[in-house]
């Protein structure tokens, strides 16, 4: 048998914040875990469960409390230099570009090894090649896209030649075709050898690791294969993750482990199940087989000749929302000048842009990295100035070529708040109840009022009063959002600008987030939420806008936006429910039988309703016992 390249013996390590001064400890909890040259290992868990410790106790950055981690034999303990066969990616790739020109960045860490210029200069170009960007070697880092620094800060990792990988939520803040690109270079490196453990909250991306590694409060709670550990959603949600959409769809329609095996894992999988059965269901004859009403075309069409055109460019629409007094309009926003924020990012430029913000209704903003979006929510929150365009705000206009955010009339100022996509970048606070009540104390408000605004804030967003003397720097990512969006609320805005607020959370995060901004949106306020989990977007947007290039290339009912065909184009990818509609197309094409009825089904659960509706369920015969639908052969 191949000797492990890494071995974990009952290790512990624990690192923490201070509330209040008391320690707030998170870590591993006597971790043992074995791993192979050549195996991807998928890490998941709820926030706070011990992944990035236990990335960082691999690499060597964090010092154990217990037990023993050995890399290709040598205990790191007593052989530091073995940490040299292992290299770690952080969650954010800034944190470890250090350098103006990314080929002197790539060339750092193998330059601290004392390699000859040579040497450096050929590891340099081969890890620029491996990562798709050998044509940016003289390119600054920050003039990159979120996804090419993802992949440069990689470059940096790979030129010291690690023969172990450790990367933290490589794909967590990526658009869909940045994260598929990351994927394929992670895929390529476990194809070459390497051991790769990545750790990630999104269980689509872990079904095609070789292994699944669950932790729960710092101890392993399962390891083995996606088709054990994924596979079951009742366990998934018991450990605080959120089961594929493929699983949801599944469970919903009774699918039973004895008769079937494994619930698929993806909605290619689970699409060629629902058109196994609908075969299954024709040959029988049974009196509503799969697919007897195709979903509607652009035309509501159906029959067989629907089916065979593919998928539909449209789902059902919502119906238009009705006339509201005032919104967050912006209008003909053009952007020819570069801008640079705190992180030294350039700025997408914007032309012609446009949307619209009605209260008591969502907006999503979506867009490939680089489309324009945060650009144009900090014009929306007043935060930065346009070349030209206007911003008008419940009828009260602002027009550019304007001197910043001074020159914003206060009507404008007072009612938008904008929530960054990283909460500590608005931090002033040294406890919760002192950042909340932050913005209250800036107007000037009396000492009641902005206790009372405080504690209303805290309420709706769901923070507890134990939490108030704490610092929010040392909550979860979750509660940092909350606390980030309470401090918003306390001001009383009535709109509200969230750029990524789900990204990086785990379940039970991106669930609570969800039900704060669903919640405000039915208390009046409007929402303008920029994303890239299409599952946000398809369970929250009344009104979508997608943004490419600077300019909208769509609008509309989000039912009849996130169904479009091209969306791809546009660097997105479908809500779940539109994309399994897609792959039963697909499977009709090949004869395999067609879609069910779907009255623009979104989400996983909508997705599951619509096929019940249509008859498909998985659960056996209670006549028979059998699910083919003929006495089991």
């Amino acid at each position: 048998m191949t000797p492990a390249l890494l071995e974990l013996s009952a290790v512990r390590a624990r690192y923490g914040g201070t509330a209040g001064g008391a320690s707030v400890p998170r870590g591993l909890d006597g971790v043992d875990l074995t791993a192979q040259a050549g195996e991807l290992i998928a890490i998941v868990g709820a926030n706070g469960s011990g992944k990035s410790t236990l990335l960082r106790v691999i690499a060597g950055l964090v010092r154990i409390e217990g037990g023993s981690v050995r890399i290709a034999g040598s205990d790191l303990a007593t052989h530091p230099d073995a940490r040299r066969l292992v290299g770690i990616l952080l969650q954010d790739p800034d944190d470890q570009l250090i350098a103006s020109r990314l080929e002197d960045d790539v060339a750092f860490g193998p330059e601290a090894l004392g390699l000859p210029s040579a040497e450096i200069a050929a590891r340099v170009e081969q890890a620029l090649g491996a990562v798709g960007l050998g044509d940016r070697a003289s390119r600054s880092p920050r003039d990159l896209s979120g996804g090419e620094r993802q992949r440069a800060a990689l470059a940096g990792v790979l030129a010291c030649r690690p023969r172990c990988l450790c990367l933290d939520e490589p794909t967590a803040h990526l658009d869909p075709v940045a994260a598929a690109a990351m994927r394929a270079t992670i895929g390529r490196l476990r194809a070459d050898g390497h051991l790769v453990l990545f750790s990630t909250h999104d269980m689509s991306e872990a079904v095609h690791a070789d292994r699944v590694v669950v932790l729960q409060a710092g101890r392993v709670a399962a390891d083995g294969p996606p088709s054990r550990v994924v596979g079951e959603s009742a366990h998934l949600r018991a450990w605080g993750l959120e089961p594929p959409p493929a699983v949801v769809v599944a469970a919903r329609l009774a699918w039973d482990v004895r008769m079937r095996g494994p619930r698929p894992l993806t909605l290619r999988a689970l699409a060629a199940e629902v058109s196994a059965l609908a075969a299954v269901q024709a040959r029988y004859r049974l009196a509503r087989p799969v697919g007897q009403v195709p979903p509607p075309g652009p035309t509501g069409g159906g029959g067989a000749e629907a089916c065979e055109s593919g998928p539909p460019a449209t789902a059902a629409r919502r119906e238009d929302p009705p006339p509201v007094d005032g919104g967050l309009i912006l209008c003909g926003v053009h952007m020819a000048r570069e801008h640079r924020f705190g992180s030294g990012r350039e700025a997408p430029i914007l032309d012609r842009f446009w949307l619209r913000v009605a209260p008591g209704r969502c907006l999503c903003l979506l867009g490939r990295g680089g489309a324009g979006k945060t650009t144009a929510t900090r014009i929306a929150a007043g935060l930065l100035a346009a070349d030209r365009g206007s911003l008008t705000v419940d009828g009260v206009a602002v027009s550019w070529p304007l001197a910043g955010r001074r020159g914003m009339p206060i009507a404008v100022r007072s009612r938008v708040g904008v929530v960054f996509q990283r909460p500590e970048d608005q931090f002033f606070g040294e406890t919760v109840w002192e950042e909340v009540a932050f913005g209250p104390r800036q107007r000037a408000w009396s000492a009641a009022a902005v206790r009372s605004a405080v504690a209303s804030a805290c309420s709706a967003v769901g923070l507890p009063s134990a939490l108030w003397d704490r610092s929010p720097f040392s909550l979860s990512g979750g509660e940092k959002r909350r606390v980030a969006v309470a401090g918003i609320l306390a001001c009383a805005p009535r709109y509200l600008i969230l750029d990524e607020p789900t990204a990086g959370l785990d379940a039970a995060g991106r669930a609570s987030i969800r039900a704060v901004l669903a919640g405000l949106r039915d208390a009046g306020h409007g929402v303008l939420l920029v994303t890239h989990r299409m599952e946000d977007a398809a369970a929250l947007a009344d009104d979508v806008v997608v943004v490419d290039g600077g300019r909208v290339v769509a609008s509309g009912g989000a039912r009849s936006v996130l169904s479009e065909t091209r969306l791809s184009t546009w660097g997105l990818e479908p809500p779940p429910a539109v994309a399994l509609q897609w792959e039963l197309h697909g499977q009709c094409a090949k004869g395999r039988g067609a879609p069910a009825e779907w009255e623009g089904a979104l989400t996983a659960a909508e997705a599951a309703d619509a096929l019940a509706r249509a008859g498909v369920t998985f659960a056996p015969d209670p006549r028979t016992g059998c699910t083919d639908g003929g006495g089991c052969g």
